[in-house]
């Protein structure tokens, strides 16, 4: 699946609508933040034995962005840049990194502009 955007606040618009931060904040929130904890030890412990997995990543970087403080946001972004530098078309990632850019206020747009061109 690959995203067409015919303008940049087209574009902004279809990923704030696919990637809600407040979603997984809320899935944070319901449970224990123990269990997010918990989670994203386990995550790590998987990514340790399967570094090149790409979901894996994904994962833990959703994990992180679930937690929502500045440093969470932080390591988000490197987990799911780690997962696209191992799967480059991994759309699931990219709309996922687009969105923690956009929690930590920064340009989301051209991170996708960059990864297109390399």
């Amino acid at each position: 699946m690959k995203m067409h955007c015919r303008s940049r606040p087209g574009c902004i618009r279809k990923i704030q609508t696919i990637w809600t931060p407040q979603r997984w904040r809320r899935r944070a929130r319901q449970g224990n933040p123990r269990q997010v904890q918990s989670a994203i030890d386990k995550l790590e412990v998987l990514a340790s034995k399967a570094p090149g997995n790409p979901v894996v990543q994904l994962n833990l970087g959703r994990a992180f962005a679930a937690k929502g403080d500045r440093d969470s946001l932080a390591k988000a972004r490197q987990h799911l840049e780690t997962s696209l530098n191992l799967n480059r078309d991994f759309v699931p990632a990219e709309l996922a990194l687009a969105g923690v850019q956009l929690e930590l206020g920064e340009n989301a747009m051209r991170g996708c502009e960059l990864r297109r061109r390399s």
